[in-house]
């Protein structure tokens, strides 16, 4: 599958670096399985990396001189509009 992204959003993604397989991963918080294809995966993966970056960073656990608040948040936002574009109901159930 080719990933639907404009011009803005293949700039902040970059060269995207794809798993070669999908697999199944559960909400944390509901429980609910979803199966995502390798495309998917490596944005949903890519959300939750940077959820993390963002928390530590907002907690003061990691300094910003090793990760921009900015930049991650960018990209975070990035990733998550061209996963619920491209993947609509996965989204639903795992992010919103």
């Amino acid at each position: 599958m080719t990933i639907k992204m404009n011009e803005h959003e293949k700039k902040i993604l970059g060269e995207f670096n794809l798993y070669k397989e999908g697999k199944t991963v559960n909400n944390r918080y509901s429980g609910v399985e979803v199966y995502l294809c390798a495309e998917a995966l490596s944005l949903y993966d890519s959300l939750l990396g940077c959820e993390s970056l963002l928390y530590k960073l907002s907690e003061g656990i990691l300094p910003e001189t090793l990760v921009s608040f900015e930049k991650t948040e960018e990209i975070f936002l990035t990733a998550r509009e061209v996963f619920r574009k491209n993947w609509p109901k996965e989204f639903m159930l795992l992010v919103d």
